[in-house]
């Protein structure tokens, strides 16, 4: 995977937040709505991917669709298979944070089978167990380990009803989501 380039109002080259893949963008200006007092005139603009033609819609210099996402760069240096699992997380982050999390646990456990060098299905489910491998193996930080803690991972198995502390709201999951995303990212960078 390319070098991440967030999105941003204008520019010609940057990561897509369809296809995950850096390219070069195409902008279109448009207005819509009727010109009356109760209701002006929407300015946005459009971007469009050339690898996927995927569409990209802008309000001012924010991105409105889609909307705010794992971003792509998640992706960089994880095994295809957690790459996978990232995806899907990324098509239900709104939709259900607590699935996305879910999803997001299995790339971490893909990610950890691949650090310490097991193959899929060689060490089972267990991504404690696989966690504690790869700390030792890697030295990882303290800091690494909090944030590991921090996302309700409490036994081996990755998405049963024993593995996971209930959150409380969406909130909650939304929160835990983002802290395995971060760990995700930063994990990757000892593959």
């Amino acid at each position: 995977m390319d070098d991440y380039i967030p999105p941003s109002l204008d520019a010609t080259r940057f990561t897509c937040p369809h296809c995950a893949r850096t390219a070069r963008h195409v902008w279109k200006d448009h207005e819509a709505g009727p010109a009356t007092a109760s209701f002006p005139v929407v300015q946005f603009a459009t971007s469009i991917c050339a690898e996927c033609n995927g569409i990209a819609v802008w309000r001012g210099a924010d991105m409105v669709h889609p909307a705010k996402q794992i971003p792509a760069y998640v992706e960089c240096g994880l095994p295809e298979r957690a790459r996978e699992h990232v995806r899907q997380a990324r098509l239900i982050y709104h939709a259900s944070p607590a699935a996305c999390g879910a999803l997001l646990r299995l790339a971490l456990l893909e990610l950890c089978l691949a650090l310490d060098g097991a193959g899929p299905g060689t060490v089972g489910n267990d991504l404690h167990a696989a966690w504690v491998r790869v700390r030792q193996r890697h030295g990882l930080p303290a800091t690494m380990h909090l944030l590991y803690q921090a996302t309700c991972v409490v036994s081996g198995t990755p998405v049963t009803a024993g593995a996971i502390v209930p959150s409380e709201s969406d909130l909650d999951a939304r929160a835990t989501a983002d802290g395995l995303i971060a760990l995700l990212r930063d994990l990757a960078t000892f593959a």
